[in-house]
């Protein structure tokens, strides 16, 4: 599950349904997301890149 958390993407999902998905696998993944600021960074990360690119504007 660890590994799997570690590829997902946003893809063809909603933000939602992604937001869903990344709080399901993150609870295998406790060591990757141990604090806020890189729970934010992975999740972020796997945005499609029209939506997480948009948080460097606000960063």
């Amino acid at each position: 599950m660890q590994e799997t958390f570690l590829r997902l993407i946003q893809g063809s999902r909603t933000v939602i349904q992604y937001e869903a998905e990344f709080t399901a696998l993150a609870r295998y993944a406790p060591q990757l997301v141990n604090t806020s600021a890189e729970k934010c960074y992975r999740f972020l990360r796997g945005l499609r890149d029209s939506l997480g690119g948009l948080w460097y504007h606000f960063n």
